[in-house]
């Protein structure tokens, strides 16, 4: 018989309350339900049964992660995360909503009776795995919610291959065989960041996070990761998201700032051409306008000497022969 009010363990992976968030900031509080849901359903996935401690830290998630989807809906945030305050708003906004609920949690566990070291794990366990899962998961919700599937349509190239290969590769000797080691070979994985960070911006650095994310949630099913191996690799992973899309969004401006600057240049250049064509045309005209009035000016003098009384012919022949000189 469960206590209804006994804590639940901690999922180290869940990505629940980051779907919660991400459906919120898309679709607005007409999604509320579903951010509800969500959490709800991954406690009755992960516990295999109704752990009524799990549903009330479920629905706790659900409103506060849904109430941050709207807070960043209703912002002047955009979740193409092109701008580096963009990138900063929304770690800061998951890391309040997440110490907002692990407290909550704690304050639970602690008046269950659990002591110091119960309640501190059970702030900090929480804490990072929603952390985790919202710096590497949420970018790539956020992208797909912005700009639709179509910025990953097509063929890949071999560069892109050869980053996948990389990833995997790297995954494969971390995640899979010295998971519950000493992560040695963890640094490794800044190396094709960087790369991805240079050649494809946010866009592929959310990519390569939520593959990153979704082979530790394969690792952990594969493999129970123990407690230690959990805490150091939710901290790696956290430092390698927040560097990688800072990155990231700094080369993504470098490059803005570089076909801004290319623009206008450009834009600098056609009025140049544009100026040069009108001088070139003032000055035409004004060598074409000399002589034609000068011409009208005879042959009015010439008609005029004609319709003299008397005529003069002979003038009138003297300025036809100038005008048409």
């Amino acid at each position: 018989e469960f206590d209804p009010l006994g804590p639940p363990p901690i999922a180290p992976w869940a990505p629940a309350p980051v779907l919660a968030l991400s459906a919120v900031f898309c679709a607005g509080s007409i999604a509320i339900p579903v951010a509800v849901a969500l959490p709800l359903i991954a406690n009755l996935v992960w516990h295999g049964e109704a752990v009524w401690g799990g549903a009330a830290l479920a629905l706790l998630q659900g409103l506060s992660f849904g109430g941050a989807g709207l807070l960043l809906r209703y912002a002047d945030f955009q979740g193409r995360l092109e701008r580096l305050r963009d990138v900063v708003a929304l770690i800061v906004i998951v890391a309040v909503t997440a110490l907002i609920t692990s407290v909550t949690h704690g304050t639970a566990v602690a008046a269950e009776g659990g002591g110091l070291w119960a309640t501190g794990d059970a702030v900090v366990g929480l804490f990072f795995s929603q952390t985790v899962a919202a710096t590497a998961v949420l970018p790539l919700l956020l992208l797909v919610c912005q700009r639709g599937l179509r910025r990953w349509r097509g063929r890949p190239s071999w560069e892109t291959v050869l980053q996948f290969l990389s990833l995997l590769l790297l995954s494969w000797e971390i995640f899979g065989q010295f998971v519950n080691h000493e992560v040695r070979f963890f640094y490794l994985l800044f190396l094709p960041f960087v790369w991805i960070a240079a050649r494809h911006g946010v866009a592929g650095v959310a990519a390569g996070l939520a593959a990153i994310y979704g082979a530790l949630i394969l690792s952990h099913w594969l493999q129970i990761h123990q407690p230690g191996a959990v805490i150091e690799l939710q901290v790696r992973i956290l430092a390698l998201a927040v560097i990688s899309l800072v990155l990231a969004v700094i080369v993504s401006e470098r490059r803005t700032a570089e076909q801004q600057l290319l623009a206008r240049q450009a834009e600098l250049a056609h009025v140049l051409r544009l100026n040069i064509g009108w001088e070139m045309a003032s000055g035409l005209a004004h060598e074409l306008n000399q002589p034609l009035t000068a011409a009208m000016s005879y042959n009015e003098a010439g008609v005029r000497l004609l319709r003299a009384q008397p005529p003069n012919p002979d003038r009138a022949l003297s300025a036809f022969t100038k005008a048409v000189a």
